[in-house]
């Protein structure tokens, strides 16, 4: 088994690919963006157009809060530091943890933000995505999310949406571990009833209307994850929940339990290789935490087996099934491919991120016989 050189990936990865020196793909990738968001003069730059378009408006950008580190961390920054105006959305699928629940509304007390609160029970799509015996478990929660975002920056006409994702310290995810759009959704779950879907057209339209997607973290090479967690716990009493994405337990299942115990995937592995690559943990360090035991309460699965109405024996059953992959069923990822070009324009425009690009609009095709990812480019990320 190949492993790069600089981070633990290995070739077992999907669509992973290594240079003549030994590094993989990930690694270029991460070095593509550290070069383009090396200067924080972009980023005071780019502050000073978002003022600009939010005069004469309410906010200037819109930020979504999950109660997790990179948006607690990314909504006191642009408050207290950038001074900025933003309307913070949490979107609530009824899977919050207490600790989760505890950090919004600390922060909403110590920052006095105006705050957005969407209530929505997804777990008919949860339940659909589970028994389709595919990763992307949990994306019905992150397609709502995106919607309801745009949906409320189109009403209020707020030209800006943060995303708290950090390359640094989260690293990128191979499509064949994770996809994601509107049409997949449908495919998988039939009649969706008022679910917020996100569909193609709707992007596009949004893409239109020159609304920009910004990743500021992304500016931030001095803050590890840990960093920022003893940073907001001594501003706001910010509370640990545990692990990545704990903060909402369904999530915490799909990547502590499901992914790991069906999938053979531990994400923990894009996680602490992007800490060795941004000069956080040695390889050394990444490699013993990677091999630390990871423990899921039983409470959760017996609660999640109630909510979506799964009785022991089907649980099993999902369980030991074979993985299906998002090319079993519909999606728009062949016209992302067809349309590269335009949509790389959009990139351009600042509506699609880099990782969109090279994720989403290049061609893959599973290996016969297996669910392992052959990829015709190396620009396998997200």
């Amino acid at each position: 088994m190949a492993e790069c050189k600089r981070c633990l990936l290995d070739d077992s990865i999907p669509g992973i690919s290594f240079n003549e020196a030994g590094e993989c793909s990930f690694c270029s990738f991460h070095n593509e963006l550290a070069e383009k968001y090396s200067d924080p003069r972009d980023w005071v730059e780019q502050l000073a157009d978002i003022v600009k378009a939010g005069r004469g408006n309410e906010y200037d950008c819109l930020i979504g809060a999950s109660g997790g580190v990179d948006s607690s961390y990314l909504v006191y920054q642009a408050v207290e530091v950038w001074g900025l105006r933003p309307l913070v959305i949490h979107f609530d699928n009824n899977w919050n943890s207490d600790a989760a629940e505890r950090n919004l509304k600390r922060l909403k007390e110590h920052l006095g933000f105006d705050a957005v609160r969407y209530t929505f029970d997804i777990n008919k799509m949860n339940s659909a995505f589970l028994r389709a015996s595919v990763t992307e478990a949990d994306i019905p929660n992150d397609i709502a999310m995106l919607t309801l975002f745009m949906e409320e920056a189109c009403k209020r006409n707020i030209k800006y949406i943060f995303n708290g994702h950090n390359f640094r310290t989260e690293g990128t995810c191979p499509l064949g571990w994770t996809y994601m759009d509107g049409k997949y959704i449908t495919s998988v779950c039939g009649d969706i009833g008022n679910y917020p879907n996100l569909t193609f057209w709707k992007q596009i339209k949004w893409a239109l209307k020159r609304f920009k997607q910004v990743r500021p973290l992304y500016y931030y090479d001095d803050m590890s994850k840990k960093d920022m967690k003893e940073f907001l716990i001594q501003k706001i009493g910010f509370e640990d929940y545990g692990g990545t994405h704990g903060e909402n337990r369904y999530t915490a299942f799909v990547g502590c339990h499901l992914l790991p115990k069906k999938f053979g995937i531990d994400k923990r592995i894009l996680y602490f290789s992007a800490d060795i690559r941004s000069g956080y943990l040695t390889k050394e360090q990444a490699r013993a935490k990677l091999n630390e035991k990871v423990t899921f309460d039983e409470d959760v699965i017996r609660e999640i087996q109630d909510r979506l109405d799964i009785s022991e024996l089907e649980w099993k059953q999902i369980m030991k099934e074979d993985r299906r992959t998002f090319k079993d069923f519909e999606t728009h990822h062949d016209t992302f491919v067809r349309y590269a070009p335009f949509m790389k324009l959009l990139h351009k425009m600042g509506m699609f991120s880099e990782s969109f690009i090279k994720k989403y609009c290049v061609e893959y095709e599973f290996e016969e016989g297996t669910k392992a990812l052959k990829n015709t480019t190396t620009e396998n990320v997200k």
